[in-house]
């Protein structure tokens, strides 16, 4: 006798059935329609703190993954000393595109809810066949022909194919940086360090006397002469270098501080080096393939691996792949070249470039590293929470590249960092340097005329403001017959 159905799927945008239980993908307001219907997303609300835990348990247990010989992890480690698991999209996790961690804390959620033996029983009711296709891979370790053979392209042909063009392109794109572009950097211990984005520069080129970034408000002027430090905007994946060089040269001689384009150029050397590496990668996926789409947590029926494995293979063998190659490469050899400074600042968002910055600034003991969350800190936002065995504060033995201290701008930052296991003595509330634009906005207000500020839904605010233009168009009609 088949299992009774105890549950549906209803991951569709029409209402659903309303003679049996269902379990509601993106809706609220339908769970009325019957007793056992449950909306998702309020479940995974009242549950938050659980489902977030067991995510950030998946992906931190994901690199201990054995192929019978080591660790993932440790497979993974490169001739600079990091592994690249901590520069992968899983390790990173960032909201990207395929919206991994939103579906993958909704998978949990169902769990919780119909238990690990009631996945077996869900039926997925969606017109979305990649998510069905999804769905059941997680669900039941299933999946078709057409996946399997375009998964098999894009390991064999796709991703090396993407991989060798973002090379020739990086080549390409910084062939206009002099081979001896860092060389004068002084050798003397200096004081104070500023990371950021050269692309966040508010200066004007032609009337400069001072520099100013909006991340961090007026700091760097009370520090004595900083050292400044710009990453270039996505890693060369936009033209523009040659300018950038030439906006840095023009800053370096209208300023008393130093400016550097965190950018490097590669050698013959180093080519050879990053194509070795990227190729050691790709035997290092195909041997964890298998075991990594079978990993599940303890007590858990979930495979949710294969919500991430695209990110995963464009991280590892993909053009990603080399591009983090590319820049623990040149970062390590930028940051050997730098003096040793007192306090280095950098912008905290656990992007790859601030993993490499802070492996190499502690490889070449560069100086006290400080990250700073420039900006607000949430709840779901998982680039700044771990499991607990992964944090370094706490964690000796983890190998995670982390700052000496971190800077939030808020409480609430501090409490949600409190909350996830970070020690209190290596948190600090200070201003929200990147907003001190709002304060020189107010006082060059010249009007005298009151201002309201509205605060609401993007749904409110659209009624209001149709409200509100229907008014004026009524007093305009009224005062002009």
């Amino acid at each position: 006798m088949e299992p009774k159905l105890k549950h549906t799927l209803w991951a569709q945008d029409s209402s659903p059935p309303s003679d049996s239980p269902v379990l509601l993908w993106n809706s609220f307001g339908f769970e009325s329609q019957h007793p056992d219907s449950i909306s998702l997303p309020t479940f995974i609300e009242k549950h938050a703190d659980e489902i977030r835990s067991r995510l950030l348990l998946f992906l931190c247990n994901a690199k201990f993954v054995s192929d019978g010989r080591t660790s993932l992890e440790d497979a993974l480690i490169t001739p600079e000393g990091l592994s690249t698991w901590w520069l992968s999209f899983p390790s990173l996790k960032q909201w990207g595109k395929r919206q991994s961690i939103p579906i993958a804390c909704r998978l949990i959620a169902i769990e919780l809810i119909v238990g690990s033996e009631g996945l077996n029983h869900l039926l997925v009711e969606t017109e979305d066949s990649n998510l069905r296709e999804l769905i059941q891979r997680v669900i039941q370790s299933r999946s078709t022909p057409v996946h399997r053979v375009r998964r098999w392209l894009y390991r064999k042909v796709l991703h090396p194919l993407r991989a060798l063009g973002s090379l020739i392109r990086y080549v390409r794109e910084t062939s206009c940086i002099p081979r001896d572009s860092n060389k004068n950097l002084s050798d003397a211990d200096m004081k104070f360090a500023f990371f950021d984005y050269f692309g966040g520069s508010e200066s004007d080129l032609d009337n400069m006397c001072t520099y100013r970034s909006p991340y961090w408000g007026d700091a760097p002027q009370l520090a004595d002469d900083p050292d400044w430090y710009h990453i270039y905007p996505r890693n060369v994946d936009q033209q523009g270098v040659r300018g950038t060089l030439e906006a840095i040269y023009q800053l370096n001689s209208r300023n008393r501080t130093t400016h550097h384009l965190f950018l490097g150029r590669l050698s013959l050397r180093d080519v050879v080096s990053i194509a070795q590496n990227y190729l050691s990668q790709r035997s290092v996926h195909r041997r964890f393939r298998a075991s990594l789409t079978d990993f599940k947590l303890k007590d858990s029926g979930l495979a949710l691996w294969h919500v991430f494995e695209d990110e995963w293979d464009d991280s590892i063998i993909g053009s990603t792949a080399l591009r983090h190659l590319v820049l623990l490469r040149t970062t390590d050899k930028l940051v050997q070249k730098m003096p040793r400074y007192s306090k280095i600042f950098y912008l905290m968002e656990n992007q790859p470039w601030e993993l490499a910055l802070t492996f190499s600034v502690r490889r070449h003991d560069k100086g006290q590293l400080v990250g700073v969350a420039h900006s607000t800190i949430r709840f779901w936002d998982l680039r700044y929470f771990s499991d607990a065995s992964e944090n370094k504060f706490i964690n000796s033995l983890s190998r995670r590249p982390f700052p000496d201290h971190i800077f939030v701008n808020g409480e609430i930052g501090r409490r949600l960092l409190l909350e996830n296991s970070y020690p209190e003595s290596s948190i600090s509330v200070v201003e929200a340097l990147r907003y001190m634009y709002l304060q020189k906005l107010r006082m060059s207000t010249q009007s005298s005329k009151e201002h309201v500020l509205l605060l609401g839904t993007f749904w409110s605010m659209q009624i209001l403001f149709l409200f509100l233009s229907s008014k004026n168009r009524l007093s305009y009609l009224n005062n002009h017959p």
